[in-house]
């Protein structure tokens, strides 16, 4: 009998470990080798851009009186905060649409130029600077509304490249766009000299 279980035990071990080494190789083999922490964060990214691309996003804005009100009721909208502080993902996913001309709203902007402002996001500047220098004479009345994105791109170009500009003045601005989007860029190619002979769409 002694003999019998000697020779039992070994072989029931074997075939539990042949069953658990099957197992694991089986798992490893079903398991997405190309699974990315980032690549959830990339898609729940394009699902919030595609949810500030829509007007229910601004309703709770139409209430403001100025460009401070509208900025404020956008910081506090949910999924503002992680475009911000993933801001190394959604930054260029942002540019990207701005270049490929895949926004349905202007007001879409907005949210962007706020978003390039509270994340310091450098990379942007070319692109505010195109959208300012690219805006018609005509909008010059139009620029006072704080639903139009012109404000929120001098807001960012002001924090990040320290220029010094009174936002309450904004039609003045609009007179001075050349000269505040030339020294943007100029602090740009300053600061970042690889893509100071890129030039956006």
């Amino acid at each position: 009998m002694r003999f019998v279980l000697m020779l039992t035990v070994p072989v029931l071990l074997f075939a539990y470990s042949g069953t658990w080494m099957i197992t694991q190789g089986m798992m490893i083999m079903n398991s997405d080798p190309m699974s990315d922490p980032s690549q959830d964060r990339v898609a729940r990214t394009d699902d919030i851009l595609d949810r500030v691309d829509r007007e229910e996003f601004f309703i709770e804005t139409y209430i403001a009186s100025g460009h401070n009100t509208v900025q404020s009721v956008i910081q506090q909208k949910k999924g503002f905060s992680f475009l911000v502080a993933n801001m190394p993902i959604s930054g260029p996913l942002m540019i990207q649409r701005i270049e490929q001309k895949r926004l349905a709203r202007t007001e879409t902007l907005i949210v962007y130029f706020l978003a390039f402002r509270e994340a310091g996001y450098a990379p942007a500047i070319p692109h505010m600077v195109h959208y300012i220098k690219t805006l018609p004479e005509s909008d010059r009345k139009a620029v006072f509304s704080p639903w139009h994105p012109f404000g929120y791109a001098l807001m960012a170009i002001e924090k990040i490249t320290g220029q010094e500009l009174d936002l309450k003045q904004i039609t003045s601005l609009f007179d001075q766009r050349i000269g505040i989007t030339d020294r943007a860029m100029n602090w740009y190619q300053d600061h970042f000299p690889e893509g100071a002979g890129k030039t956006p769409n």
